[in-house]
């Protein structure tokens, strides 16, 4: 699956979102040179066997490598790696998933081609094609991908005249039939709520909002979201043609005076899968320690290693944030 967050043009930033075996990819613009990362390391502390005992070890678990130009080139975990390659003027050109399937590999790669001003027209993912379309007077971008040998899902984009997404729609011939999604923002721009519906195949039709509020400083303090699912009328059986409230969720942030991000609480209706992030920060921002607390109660101890570039590089190698 991949989805258009914002048009790339010759000048503009480029920011693509990938999903593939239940991962998003962000591909972002370049860093400013001064602030080049080059690997960044999650690491989760663990309890492992060592002569005999049980002790507690730090355990790498994602690492990101990038280059001198701040794209990341590479990304590492234990079933999954990825790589990244990209053109002369930094576009994405190809994506290699390589997924772990028992004891072998599968492959997956994703393809992307631009016209001559520099906006995707084709995407190559995996065993779908897509061709794409803009139309600069009505700001909208067509998506066209043959899911089969007669099917297309079709996709559709429209942005306001800032480049600002404003409404998705999407069809597609399976269980979905359409999708809609309208966002909304409020007078200093920032995304305040997206609205989407579904109209499913049975005929019954499932809906969503999200809704976003911010603090006096402007960072985002809460995200929420309701659902529902209702049904066409059916007399034989009624109770099945009644409205039906879906899972629900909430996002809620905490900052520090220096607006750096430290808490984050995910409330899911269903206590099993919410979770609290506490972070522990440096004082410019940058992340060196998180504590996971899921629903289920295991909790989870992680830490970051960063590598720089240029002084890092050369003079310290791989650097431990904080140290």
């Amino acid at each position: 699956m991949f989805n258009i967050i914002k048009i790339l043009g010759t000048n503009s930033l480029m920011l693509l979102s990938i999903y593939s075996y239940g991962q998003y990819d962000e591909i972002r613009f370049p860093q400013a040179k001064s602030e080049i990362m080059l690997l960044k390391s999650l690491k989760v502390k663990e309890k492992i066997k060592k002569s005999g005992a049980s002790v507690n070890a730090f355990k790498t678990a994602l690492k990101e490598e990038y280059d001198t130009n701040g794209m990341i080139i590479r990304k590492i975990q234990a079933s999954d790696t990825r790589v990244y390659k990209y053109d002369s003027k930094l576009r994405l050109i190809m994506m290699i998933d390589s997924i772990k399937n028992g004891t072998d590999w599968d492959r997956i790669d994703y393809e992307f081609e631009y016209d001559s001003k520099g906006v995707l027209n084709f995407a190559r993912l995996g065993q779908y094609n897509s061709s794409f379309a803009w139309d600069s007077y009505a700001k909208k971008l067509s998506e066209s991908t043959l899911v089969d040998y007669e099917s297309y899902r079709e996709r559709f984009y429209y942005f306001n005249k800032g480049d600002k997404l404003i409404s998705e729609e999407f069809m597609m011939p399976q269980k979905v039939k359409e999708k809609k999604r309208k966002l909304s923002y409020d007078s200093k721009n920032r995304l305040s709520s997206e609205f989407t519906i579904k109209y499913l195949e049975s005929g019954g039709i499932d809906s969503s909002v999200i809704s976003y509020k911010y603090d006096e400083k402007g960072n985002l303090e809460y995200a929420k979201t309701k659902s529902r699912i209702s049904y066409p009328l059916d007399l034989s059986n009624p109770a099945m043609s009644q409205p039906a409230e879906l899972d629900s969720f909430r996002y809620n942030y905490k900052y520090n005076s220096s607006n750096n991000l430290i808490a984050e609480t995910y409330t899911y209706s269903d206590p099993r899968y919410s979770y609290v992030y506490d972070y522990k920060v440096e004082s410019n921002g940058l992340r060196i320690g998180e504590k996971y607390m899921p629903g289920n109660g295991k909790l989870s101890l992680n830490s970051y290693e960063y590598r720089y570039y240029p002084n890092e590089q050369k003079n310290k190698g791989i650097k431990k944030a904080g140290k």
